[in-house]
């Protein structure tokens, strides 16, 4: 039988290494050598048991910390998406190319939401759902003629609504582009109760802007 000596097995067990045969046949009691970290003894049980539980709960906060990095940063682009998407459409309204027989507000309503869906700058977004499930709301809002000042959706989509509070002038025109962030987040929820994430249910971007209407260069 090959022998072990005990200077090399108490060696192999101070360099981490594991020689349970080479113990046994040294005769050192029990059937094999621990990491330093663990050697046998009550005490030293206690001591590994408690670097797992550490180690468990360190996972576990790093984890929610980048949980919540990756979340809010989502919700921040979102936002900085939805700011950029109104400032287009009301540019998109002042770039008009010419005159129509009708409301002339309206027609530059629509002729701005068909440039924002040729632009796709919420390409991303409107991908998240269609119909009644799409998160992604459009509004393009101001005062018609026989309206009684009231304000009105010019343009957009089925569910865009316009802000009742909002006071524009004739020839203003509010754009609205707002993003269900409780009906579909960006980011699934793994939270798994430990933490509460204070997430907005809507976002919101807002642009307004004024035109200058050919009736009112006639007028001039």
């Amino acid at each position: 039988m090959r022998q072990y000596s005990m200077s090399s097995v108490r060696q192999s067990c101070h360099s981490g290494k594991y020689a349970g045969r080479a113990l046994a046949a040294a005769g050192e009691p029990g059937a094999g050598c621990r990491p330093r970290s663990c050697l046998p003894g009550a005490g030293a049980r206690k001591q590994c048991g408690a670097y797992a539980v550490e180690f468990a709960f360190t996972f576990v906060m790093f984890f929610m910390v980048l949980y919540g990095i990756i979340v809010y940063g989502l919700i921040y682009v979102t936002q900085q998406s939805l700011n950029l998407a109104a400032q287009d459409v009301a540019r998109y309204a002042l770039r008009w190319p010419g005159t129509v027989a009708g409301d002339e507000l309206q027609a530059r309503a629509q002729n701005a939401l068909a440039m924002l869906d040729s632009a796709e700058t919420l390409a991303w977004l409107q991908e998240r759902g269609t119909g009644a499930d799409d998160p992604l709301n459009i509004a393009i809002c101001g005062l018609v003629p026989g309206g009684a000042g009231q304000l009105q959706k010019l343009a957009g989509t089925a569910h865009g609504s316009c802000p009742q509070s909002t006071v524009l002038q004739p020839s203003q025109l509010e754009v609205v582009v707002s993003y269900d962030w409780q009906k579909s987040p960006l980011a699934p929820d793994l939270s798994m109760g430990l933490i509460t994430l204070v997430a907005p249910e809507r976002l919101a971007g807002y642009a307004s802007t004024r035109v200058q209407l050919d009736s009112q260069k006639a007028g001039g």
